[in-house]
């Protein structure tokens, strides 16, 4: 696979998730600086949030300096959320940066795709937890959460209302206290997400990742919409 095959797929995979309202790819945007500036993807959810998505087929972990770069290309378009898609993964330099940053950065794998579409959640970027015994900062990733729909309120004036849960238990990986957090998000309207609620036990959360509802569609599902 070459690059651009590559960014092919990406974009591929991401026209399936019905939480876009639209998806431009190989687009221009004048920035700030009044230059033309060429960005792989721009998506655009449904609550009108756009996100600047960059492809990196690269055949090593995304650098500090790729993500320093890529925060002010953000803050050049003037785009407050970005992700970068990449194959291999990143540098703890980069991770640093990206956190201390005041743009949302994301980098993923793009196993992500085929790991979030349990119960209809599109879930990326990261959680961060701190354990209330040693103090110990933990980061996971959103797409190791396996989300399922645990209970469902059908009768409701806009349709059915979901529940949409996720658990996490490990370990502390320095002091073995336990941790367990529990994500829940409420689909009401179908379609339509609500308030995420964590319950934690064991730590503070820092971070909570990225979630949209209802994000995935199976082909014969449009077929049936036509």
């Amino acid at each position: 696979m070459e690059w651009k095959e590559y960014e092919r797929e990406v974009c591929e995979q991401l026209k399936t998730r019905s939480g876009f309202k639209s998806l431009q790819t190989d687009i221009k945007l004048s920035g700030i600086s009044k230059v033309k500036r060429q960005l792989d993807i721009l998506v655009e959810t449904e609550n009108n949030k756009k996100i600047a998505i960059e492809c990196k087929y690269y055949n090593s972990k995304v650098d500090i300096k790729t993500v320093d770069s890529f925060i002010g290309f953000l803050l050049d378009i003037n785009v407050s959320w970005g992700i970068i898609i990449t194959t291999k993964g990143y540098t703890t330099g980069a991770h640093k940066r990206a956190r201390k940053s005041q743009i949302q950065l994301d980098v993923m794998s793009p196993e992500i795709f085929t790991k979030t579409m349990s119960g209809e959640i599109l879930a990326w970027g990261r959680f961060i937890y701190q354990c209330i015994e040693c103090k110990q900062e933990t980061i996971r990733y959103c797409s190791d959460l396996d989300f399922e729909i645990v209970e469902v309120h059908e009768n409701r004036s806009m349709g059915a209302e979901s529940w949409h849960s996720a658990m996490w238990i490990e370990d502390c990986p320095k002091c073995n206290n336990l941790i367990d957090i529990v994500f829940d998000i409420i689909e009401y309207p179908p379609g339509d997400q609500g308030e995420l609620l964590p319950k934690i036990n064991g730590c503070l959360l820092l971070e909570t990742g990225n979630f949209l509802v209802n994000s995935f569609r199976d082909p014969q599902d449009e077929e049936l919409d036509r």
